[in-house]
């Protein structure tokens, strides 16, 4: 993963650092579980909301993000 990090032109040392302490730790726990609370299973995932209605799409399957966008448009209508 740190040539990852480098890659994506992120500092290296910082996120050695954060991997060997641990302090984000129960953030990062806490972010999975409403996550999971909340549907999502895969990322990246979006949650497309209109008024009371939200649809939840996981992945990256455009074809999948713009039937929720449509979804949504016409259940106002």
């Amino acid at each position: 993963l740190p040539s990852l990090v480098q890659e994506a032109g992120a500092d290296v040392g910082a996120y050695e650092s954060c991997l060997e302490n641990k302090e984000s730790e129960p953030k990062v726990f806490a972010d999975m579980r409403d996550g999971a609370r909340a549907g999502v299973t895969i990322v990246p995932t979006f949650v497309f909301i209109k008024g009371n209605e939200s649809v939840v799409v996981s992945g990256y399957y455009s074809q999948k993000i713009r039937a929720a966008i449509e979804a949504l448009r016409k259940s106002g209508e």
